[in-house]
């Protein structure tokens, strides 16, 4: 009888670590997207303006629809709604791309 309650509770803690590790990966995807959006920009910025020989370029890619995708994956896979559902409107208001039919389902 013991082993079976401390399976359970084992088992309990192994799905509780799993569910926030899932959260914790979720929030750094979106992290990481808001990074590369940002440095994009400014680097897009930075382009516009002149730089001296001297000054590294400062390249970023751009985030494309697998980057954002992705990202509305995780939070959706969490059933995280709101936050992917933001994501695609982030990501047709940004303009980087344009959102593909499976970004809509995984909404």
């Amino acid at each position: 009888w013991s082993k079976t309650i401390h399976r359970r509770i084992n088992k309990r803690s192994y799905h509780y670590v799993w569910e926030k590790a899932d959260y914790v990966a979720a929030q750094r995807a979106e992290s990481i997207l808001n990074y590369m959006i940002s440095r994009y920009r400014e680097s897009s910025t930075q382009s516009s303006t002149i730089r001296s020989e001297s000054e590294e370029p400062n390249e970023c890619p751009r985030p494309d629809v697998v980057c954002y995708t992705t990202v509305i994956n995780a939070h959706a896979k969490l059933g995280h709604y709101n936050a992917a559902y933001r994501l695609l409107k982030q990501m047709q208001h940004d303009g980087f791309c344009s959102p593909n039919g499976f970004a809509y389902s995984t909404v």
